[in-house]
């Protein structure tokens, strides 16, 4: 259920119960005050009892998210690496994950180059952001911590942003000016992308 649905919902119960709740406050207070209880037919002012409502509780995570996945050869290391192309799978990214492979990565596609910001939320591992323009060209690598969730960008605009564990980006040797062979169908023909 989208949170502001629950909001209101829960903002519903609350009037809802508030409103059988009231009366019976109010009843008990002025008769235990008036010092006569004897006269007041209880039973027939003292509404049914209220059930307590459900407890609510954040969903859980759906880990069912397929991502494609294709072999892409970093540095002369081949990797696993995950396809974030649809806007759900972006948003999703690596969130939940205990731990990734050493040879695993995500590769985040883009319709248009930017200066896309990322943080961690909910990312359980730290990363190697790397920021790719539309020729593959590695422009900047941010070291990134589990659960930060300030958003860091470019100060160039990428088409592409690769994902792989901490320090990976380091071990393989790569750095920024080197370039990343994207896989073909993933290319975008844009301006910056076609050569005259």
């Amino acid at each position: 259920m989208p949170d502001n649905l629950r909001r209101m919902s829960a903002v519903r119960r609350a009037f809802h119960c508030s409103t059988r709740v009231a009366p019976l406050t109010l009843f008990l207070l002025t008769t235990g005050c008036s010092g006569d209880t004897s006269t007041a037919p209880v039973a027939a002012t003292v509404p049914a009892a209220v059930p307590a409502a459900p407890a609510t509780t954040a969903p859980a995570p759906p880990y069912d998210m397929q991502f494609d996945t294709v072999q892409m050869i970093i540095k002369d290391q081949a990797f696993v690496i995950e396809i974030a192309d649809e806007e759900a799978k972006v948003q999703r990214g690596l969130m939940y994950r205990k731990n990734m492979d050493a040879s695993h990565g995500m590769l985040f596609v883009f319709d248009k180059p930017d200066t896309y910001s990322f943080w961690m939320k909910n990312t359980l591992i730290p990363l190697d952001i790397i920021y790719i323009d539309a020729k593959g060209k590695v422009l900047e690598i941010h070291d990134r911590k589990p659960l930060d969730e300030t958003g860091k960008s470019p100060e160039m605009p990428a088409l592409f942003v690769l994902e792989l564990n901490a320090g990976r980006s380091k071990t393989i040797g790569l750095k920024p000016g080197d370039t990343v062979a994207i896989p073909e169908k993933y290319l975008k023909k844009t301006p910056a992308s076609t050569d005259k």
